[in-house]
């Protein structure tokens, strides 16, 4: 469930013309998946039973045996032709920067566009959001440099990602989709308390001390109480009931208009139209309709 509101999933299953396509693509994607992975199986084998003192690499400063994490850079490098390895190097070179500009750019944008536009500054112009969006960028890369020098296993922090996503972002997901009266209210709430839920559970890997202990604790091995699937039950409950809440609320008349402050449910004001203009990252525009709904992408 971490994987599903991954942008790399989502944007292309909800970017096809039926639910049927979107369910074909899905599933031979999964099985796409465990064929494209063989190859990384076959390396890390090879990896592991090469006698690495038997090549050029110097084991004082880098030693496959230590660090896992070198082990297909140090096979391409060490144990193929040099044309080969020239090519394999630049394509992991290649893959690794397409990835990291892509998410610096879509975290930035969703940051302009969702909190600072929406929140902070809702009359900023356009002007002034590239000039956001530029300090952002800096900030986003800055931030990822400090986790990429710091974490020491990146398969820890994959894992830790699919984590925080599954408790944070999959409840939303499901919500925005399926719940027809979910509103932002509901969504900050459910945001705060799956995320304070997930963090007092700690997290060695990031070096976060344990606050709450769940059912179970143990302490050598931790926490054995299933407490992410706890905040994510938590965070999905509380979004549908203080939506369903302040739905009710505001439409009944037991709040002014006026106290609406996030303009989702009474005070709104952006109104469905039948045409609309979405914009995506690179600038390209677009005609869209969707049912007679207005839809924004980034």
């Amino acid at each position: 469930f971490g994987g599903v509101p991954y942008q790399a999933y989502y944007q292309r299953a909800l970017s096809v013309k039926s639910p049927d396509h979107a369910r074909y693509i899905s599933i031979v994607a999964a099985f796409g998946c465990a064929i494209i992975s063989i190859p990384a199986y076959i390396l890390g084998a090879v990896g592991a039973s090469t006698n690495w003192t038997l090549t050029d690499i110097n084991l004082n400063k880098t030693d496959p045996y230590e660090t896992p994490g070198i082990v297909l850079p140090a096979v391409i490098q060490f144990l193929t032709p040099p044309f080969i390895a020239f090519l394999g190097l630049e394509a992991i070179a290649a893959a690794v920067m397409s990835s990291t500009d892509s998410s610096i750019l879509a975290s930035s944008s969703m940051f302009v566009r969702n909190i600072y536009k929406n929140i902070f500054r809702t009359s900023a112009s356009e002007r002034e959001m590239i000039w956001v969006l530029r300090l952002a960028v800096i900030v986003v890369a800055a931030i990822a440099t400090v986790m990429a020098l710091t974490v020491d296993s990146i398969y820890v922090l994959v894992i830790r990602c699919g984590d925080f996503v599954y408790v944070v972002l999959f409840p939303q997901l499901v919500c925005v989709i399926h719940v027809e009266k979910s509103n932002t209210y509901g969504s900050a709430v459910a945001f705060v308390l799956g995320l304070a839920l997930r963090l007092a559970g700690g997290e060695p890997a990031l070096k976060l001390p344990v606050l709450l202990r769940y059912p179970y604790y143990d302490e050598e091995l931790g926490q054995l109480f299933p407490f992410r699937t706890l905040a994510a039950i938590v965070a999905f409950v509380s979004l549908v009931v203080v939506s369903y809440i302040t739905d009710i609320v505001f439409k009944k008349g037991y709040l002014p208009k006026k106290y609406d402050v996030f303009k989702c449910v009474v005070n709104t004001d952006v109104k469905p139209s039948k045409d609309v203009m979405v914009k995506s990252i690179s600038g390209d525009m677009e005609d869209k309709s969707v049912d007679g709904v207005s839809m924004t992408a980034i």
